[in-house]
Parts: C-alpha cells; sequence; structure tokens
C-alpha cells in the first residue's frame, strides 16, 4: 500500500489525468445522476482533505483520484444534460414556427368527425428560416382537419411540414390548465397540419400493421 501511494504522488499528474478518462468511462457503463457525483466528490474531496491534515498524505492522494473519477462523472452528466436540452424541441420552439420535421407516427390517430388529431415522435426539424434539418426530439400533437391517410400507421416514419408553437392555459383560476394536461404526457409543443398534402411518407419496408387495413 506504501508503495502503491508513493508511485501515485510520484506520477500525480498522469495518475490524475488516468483517473479523470477513468471516470468518463464509469458514467458510460453506468450512468448516474450529476447531484449523486456531486455528493461523492464532496465527501471524497472532504475526506482527503481530512486525512491530508492528519498527516496521511498517501491516503489522502488515493481519496484526491477519486474525487478526480466522481468529477469526471459530473462533468459527463452536466454535458449530457445541456445537450439533451439542446436538442429537445421544447427547447427549439419558443414561438410559433413554420417548420418541416421527420418523425414516427406514436400512436393511432384520433378522428372526432372534423379533425384529426395525431402524436408524432420527431427526429429532426428544419425551422422556416434554416436551410438544413437538426436533431430534435421529443413528442409533438398535431391536429389535420381532415381524415389521416389510412395507409400511414404507428411506427411509420415520413415528413410534415407543420406550424408549431408552444401550449397554453387560459388565466381563468381553477380553469383546465391544458398546458399542465399535455405536459403530464410529456409534450410540451403543439401544432397543425394545413392539409394532408404536407405529408410525405418516407420510403420504408411495410410492417404487419399495413397487412390489416
Amino acid at each position: 500500500m506504501k508503495n502503491f501511494g508513493e508511485r501515485i504522488h510520484h506520477y500525480l499528474l498522469i495518475s490524475l489525468t488516468l483517473s479523470f478518462i477513468s471516470g468518463l468511462i464509469v458514467y458510460r457503463i453506468f450512468p448516474f445522476e450529476a447531484k449523486t457525483a456531486a455528493i461523492i466528490s464532496f465527501i471524497f474531496l472532504a475526506t482527503a482533505l481530512l486525512l491530508h491534515n492528519n498527516n496521511k498524505s498517501r491516503l489522502a492522494t488515493i481519496l484526491l483520484l477519486l474525487t478526480v473519477l466522481s468529477l469526471a462523472g459530473l462533468h459527463s452528466a452536466n454535458f449530457e444534460k445541456v445537450h439533451l436540452s439542446k436538442n429537445n424541441i421544447n427547447s427549439q420552439i419558443v414561438q410559433e414556427e413554420d417548420v418541416v420535421l421527420t418523425g414516427t407516427l406514436h400512436s393511432m390517430p384520433l378522428f372526432d368527425g372534423l379533425k384529426t388529431t395525431v402524436i408524432i415522435k420527431v427526429h429532426n426539424l428544419r425551422l422556416r428560416q434554416e436551410d438544413h434539418f437538426f436533431s430534435s426530439k421529443g413528442l409533438v400533437r398535431l391536429r389535420l382537419k381532415d381524415l389521416w391517410p389510412i395507409d400511414l400507421v404507428p411506427g411509420d416514419e415520413f415528413v410534415i411540414r407543420a406550424k408549431l408553437s408552444r401550449p397554453y392555459s387560459f388565466a381563468n383560476p381553477g380553469g383546465f390548465d391544458y398546458a399542465a394536461f399535455l405536459a403530464s404526457q410529456n409534450i410540451r409543443v403543439i401544432g397543425r397540419i394545413n392539409s394532408t398534402s404536407h405529408i410525405l411518407p418516407l420510403a420504408q419496408e411495410k410492417s404487419w400493421l399495413h397487412k390489416l387495413i
């Protein structure tokens, strides 16, 4: 143990680098929340400082390496959180936008006699002012004042032109909170499709559902 601690202390920079890389690898294998990593890092660091003050520098060095390892996990967790939030359609649509999106039909369409309501799992998005698609994730609730194309079933992928916006709720106290209702279904963006001509199926192998219709 003594020789091991001395070697770590002698090659401290290399040890810290390897510890950080190990933390990145550990997070990929066993992902955990940023809060958990922050608590573990604090415990390791506080213990390392306590041992250092008690002249137990070798043990303190080992705990310092564990602190760096957990900080690497914290870094990965925060980076992934920011990356996911940037790709989430909820953060990409802040006002009404005319968009083109690619996605799959999440569930069977609902027709009430006047309009069809569908839920789309979005894959990519292009805003009107942009000339390229970018990655987008999340569920969108769309309405079409027509029947949904019968040959499109859940799991099918297609391109849609639609107008998207955030749902809103009336300010009446005690009134129905439409936005909260949709959020409970993990839907934070809604929209409308003006015509079935704005729905273009993407080429793909026919699923077993197509054989039933």
